[in-house]
């Protein structure tokens, strides 16, 4: 992990995130149906805020100022429902555009996959349009392609047992 960065679950003393949160979100994805409004988000994100259990979420920041948020990621639950036999599912991995190519999208995607392994997750799924190359490369397989939201995604999926 970078010296300088931070990561912990939302619920674990970060309440005053939950904001930055919501708008890293939204303005990442504020056209896919699941993030077209904050409270939507909002509703999203308040899901996960209970400690020390799935779902959860996870933010990023740094020593050099903590209140500021640098990323996010979670573990959700049944994401799509046409795939309810998928359980687990990292979601909403998303990185502030200036902050963006220094690793912290990774960082957050291993903490995600440390923390679902510990609460006994043996599968976790995701889906994206433009990191399959990202995913890939952190032991990710490519399941299928589908389509979510008009727009062409790959399904992936890591075993953690």
């Amino acid at each position: 992990m970078r010296d300088n960065l931070i990561i912990c679950e939302l619920s674990s003393g970060r309440r005053d995130a939950f904001s930055q949160v919501v708008d890293l979100i939204y303005g990442q994805w504020q056209d896919m149906e699941f993030c077209s409004d904050r409270e939507k988000v909002s509703v999203r994100i308040q899901g996960r805020m209970i400690a020390g259990r799935l779902p959860f979420c996870y933010v990023a920041s740094s020593t050099d100022d903590p209140s500021v948020i640098l990323g996010t990621a979670s573990i959700s639950l049944h994401e799509l429902p046409d795939l309810n036999q998928r359980v687990y599912w990292l979601s909403e991995v998303c990185v502030a555009a200036r902050h963006r190519g220094r690793g912290i999208g990774r960082e957050l995607i291993s903490a995600c996959i440390a923390k679902a392994r510990e609460l006994g997750v043996r599968e976790l799924s995701l889906y994206t349009a433009r990191q399959r190359d990202l995913y890939r490369s952190m032991g990710w397989t490519h399941d299928a392609d589908i389509v979510v939201d008009g727009e062409t995604c790959a399904l992936m999926s890591i075993a953690l047992t």
